[in-house]
């Protein structure tokens, strides 16, 4: 009987992808300022 072909050896795992580095963070939005108070009428 000829000899059953040999195991193919396991394709190397894939290497892992690195991480995608973090967003940095939005820097925090300024209040806006607070409206001049109209003049009072005289």
């Amino acid at each position: 009987a000829p000899a059953p072909a040999p195991a193919e050896p396991a394709p190397p795992p894939a290497p892992a992808e690195p991480a995608p580095a973090p967003a940095p963070a939005p820097a925090p939005a300024e209040p806006a300022p607070a409206p001049a108070p109209a003049p009072a009428p005289q």
